[in-house]
């Protein structure tokens, strides 16, 4: 059984960014999602996204401060001995 895609009318541009193009001959859906349904694209940044990036470069680092403490504390333990 095939899959129907219904087809979308798209009035006719006399301009198109150079981008646009490029996107179009990559990737025609990439196009029909980005261009036209206006989906962002990945490296289009919201605050959201660079505020969900900062809280987890803050977390990265938190994990990374307690592991390199945890490990010179485990190596302190090893060299007296215990």
């Amino acid at each position: 059984m095939s899959k129907r895609v219904a087809a979308i009318s798209i009035p006719p541009q006399a301009d198109f960014e150079e981008r646009h193009l490029e996107v179009y001959s990559k990737c025609p859906a990439r196009y029909r999602y980005e261009v036209i349904d206006g989906l962002r694209g990945p490296g289009d940044d919201t605050p959201y996204l660079k505020f969900h990036g900062c809280v987890r470069k803050t977390i990265r680092w938190i994990f990374d401060e307690i592991g390199d403490r945890r490990c010179a504390q485990a190596r302190g333990r090893r060299r007296q001995g215990l």
